[in-house]
């Protein structure tokens, strides 16, 4: 005799949660972190909010983001100054 059981997708689906384990959190990389190139790009890969960091040397460099209010601040004084030269310095 044979034993037979019914499929059960509740029963199913908990026992594979139970197998299943969570992943660690990633941390974020910080200026000043000391790790090899593997673990530097894993952990680059899993924060896209990270615009710009580097690894010299075994050693992480995270560049601080512009800020908004002050980012194009040079560009447009600039452009304001050359605007005036411009209109005083017209040929003709």
């Amino acid at each position: 005799m044979g034993v037979t059981t019914r499929y059960n997708p509740r029963r199913e689906t908990t026992m594979i949660r139970a197998r299943v384990h969570p992943l660690p959190e990633v941390l974020p990389l910080e200026s000043g972190d000391r790790m090899t190139r593997h673990e530097f790009h894993r952990r680059y890969a899993e924060h896209p909010e990270i615009k710009k960091a580097e690894l010299i040397e075994g050693v992480v460099y995270v560049a601080s983001p512009a800020r908004a209010e002050h980012h194009g601040e040079p560009e447009h004084d600039m452009a304001g100054w050359l605007a005036v030269y411009k209109a005083k310095h017209r040929d003709g």
